[in-house]
């Protein structure tokens, strides 16, 4: 996580999601068991996903 890391979620998968509103609004998301200085697996961002400073991810 970064400075700009606002929240932290994780799906029944093991999947990691972290939610960024500082430069870009954003969920990153991280492999199950990523650790370390790794890049996400997946970005949701873009004025298409409705994110306008995502605080707490939530998955189902």
């Amino acid at each position: 996580m970064t400075a700009s890391s606002e929240g932290i979620a994780v799906d029944s998968a093991g999947n990691i999601y972290v939610s960024n509103c500082q430069s870009q609004y954003s969920i990153f998301v991280f492999a199950a068991g990523a650790n370390g200085n790794v890049a996400p697996s997946k970005t949701l961002s873009g004025a298409a996903t409705g994110l306008n400073c995502p605080l707490k991810p939530a998955v189902f």
